[in-house]
């Protein structure tokens, strides 16, 4: 039951970045070396191409807790970062940027 809840979460999280990315698609595009097309992160779109890669706990943040994600298709080129309150429950802040 404590592993389904927690595979909840994490679709729940890959939610957000998913939308993060879907706001903010020309930016993240613009940011890569080259540049990219918007429509070329068309696969951080997707669900799975998201991977669950750590789980910390920061001590230069006010978070209490990070979760990193890496988008397969881009390796460790684009990374997303949710940050959530200590019992990990609620998520305070969604960064997507490149690497």
């Amino acid at each position: 039951m404590v592993r389904a809840k927690r595979k909840k979460h994490i679709g729940d999280m890959k939610k957000l970045i998913i939308q993060y990315v879907r706001d903010n698609q020309k930016k993240l595009a613009k940011s890569f070396y080259p540049a990219r097309k918007p429509e070329d992160l068309e696969p951080a779109l997707a669900d799975k191409n998201w991977v669950h890669i750590d789980k910390y706990l920061p001590l230069s943040y006010n978070y209490e807790v990070v979760t990193e994600f890496d988008c397969r298709p881009y390796n460790d080129k684009l990374r997303a970062y949710v940050y959530t309150t200590p019992d990990g429950f609620k998520i305070e802040n969604v960064i997507v940027q490149t690497e």
